[in-house]
């Protein structure tokens, strides 16, 4: 489930780390709303495993969610609400 986000986040770890060192890695995820608070939290926990994973320690990670109704998100020249 997360396989495509986690690729993501090793990336940034990556880049942050290269950039900052292993101060303070920072994730920013922005979604469509309409996920569950059991959902947030899952996501939040499995951004956080990745960056332990390459070596961070969980005190130092910061995840960001954003969510964004579909009629605010522009996909092909439209508002994502409109996809069929």
């Amino acid at each position: 489930m997360f396989s495509r986000s986690l690729f993501v986040a090793n990336y940034f770890n990556r880049e942050i780390k290269s950039i900052f060192g292993d101060k303070m890695p920072v994730v920013q995820v922005h979604l469509w709303e309409g996920r569950t608070e059991e959902q947030i939290k899952e996501i939040i926990e499995g951004i956080t495993d990745v960056f332990v994973k390459t070596g961070s320690k969980p005190e130092s990670v910061r995840v960001l969610l954003q969510d964004y109704p579909k009629t605010h998100w522009g996909m092909n020249g439209k508002p994502a609400s409109e996809k069929k």
